[in-house]
């Protein structure tokens, strides 16, 4: 899907991201954890072209930068942390994710509105097609900006801290979406905080510290790893609230599948 070759990012002589190698599968989902500063969203950001990067990011073997910025769109779909609110309705916004897909004309066809529906109603948004973007909650809005990248339809979904404004009902709603679109084929790669969430509902774990990935593998693999309580300067083994949370998401989004 896409690989990261010896990736560096160095911003005014700091580096930001240190010869980052991994491949990201399709198929899968991958979570992103760190303390702020690690170089979370600046991978993502490399890979949609949006910072100076030294190294190669490779999509389907093929060098990323040789990929218009269009066709990008067909394979890979972002949502950055922080946007401006446009002033359209909730429809339109969603029929964004299409425009990659539309011809010349850049009308929306029957398939394109029954992509957009179905977006909408994946993501609770349905009875919100009519109203405008700004008149939403902080939590709608959110929900809105995600049925944008399912109308996308791209293999590839980059996703930075999506549950913020969300209430821990839509929060597990949302995941649940990220696992069931994990299982129809895409390839998910999300920056999370909430550490019992990562650890419930990715496939892999990479924690980033000073630009590095300094672990990766399986949630139970490395969930009591010292390294993570060395780095969030917390401990996990003896935190019974995480732990108990941890193993009831886990089951949860595994009876979900």
């Amino acid at each position: 899907m896409i690989t990261l070759d010896q990736v560096k990012v160095t911003n005014y002589r700091k580096e930001i991201l240190k010869n980052i190698t991994y491949n990201l599968e399709k198929g899968k989902l991958y979570c992103l954890i760190g303390t702020n500063g690690s170089g979370k969203t600046t991978i993502l950001k490399a890979i949609m072209g949006l910072c100076n990067y030294e190294g190669n990011i490779y999509l389907h073997q093929t060098n990323i930068q040789q990929i218009t910025k269009k066709e990008r769109a067909k394979y890979i779909s972002y949502l950055p942390q922080n946007r401006v609110t446009p002033n359209i309705d909730v429809y339109s916004l969603i029929a964004h994710g299409r425009y990659p897909h539309l011809g010349f004309s850049k009308v929306l066809t029957s398939k394109d509105d029954e992509k957009i529906k179905y977006a909408a109603e994946i993501s609770s948004v349905s009875h919100l097609l009519d109203r405008e973007v700004a008149s939403l909650s902080g939590g709608e809005r959110q929900r809105t900006y995600i049925a944008m990248l399912i109308a996308q339809d791209a293999d590839i979904l980059l996703l930075d801290e999506i549950t913020n404004y969300l209430d821990i009902e839509h929060q597990l709603e949302l995941l649940e979406v990220l696992r069931k679109l994990c299982i129809s084929g895409k390839g998910i790669v999300v920056v999370l905080h909430d550490l019992p969430q990562a650890f419930s509902v990715a496939d892999e774990v990479l924690l980033l510290s000073k630009g590095e990935i300094a672990l990766a593998g399986k949630p139970e693999e490395i969930y009591k790893d010292s390294s993570i309580c060395q780095n969030f300067g917390i401990s996990l083994k003896k935190n019974k609230g995480i732990d108990e949370i941890y193993k009831y998401q886990l089951k949860r989004s595994k009876r979900k599948e």
